[in-house]
């Protein structure tokens, strides 16, 4: 047996420390609560929850950007460029 949200890290390939990031919880606690080390409470399913939720903002910015850095190189993607997209 997996915590769900395990099976959701492991689903879409969401690292403790990518997770981390976003949470007010180091890995090693949030591994302790995977395996059910540490008892659930209320605090921290929000705590995780409310993480999650970061994450998922942040992944459905990332993709947005994507989408639009895509649709600007749309049919001249194998062009060479100078420097980096990241750059203004």
């Amino acid at each position: 047996m997996i915590t769900r949200l395990r099976a959701l890290r492991e689903k879409y390939k969401i690292s403790l420390a990518e997770l981390e990031r976003t949470a007010d919880v180091c890995d090693q606690e949030l591994s302790r609560l995977e395996l059910g080390i540490r008892c659930r409470s209320q605090r921290r399913e929000k705590r995780v929850g409310d993480a999650l939720a970061a994450l998922i903002a942040v992944r459905r910015a990332q993709v947005d950007a994507l989408e639009q850095d895509y649709l600007s190189a749309r049919g001249h993607l194998l062009e060479m460029v100078e420097g980096s997209l990241d750059e203004p």
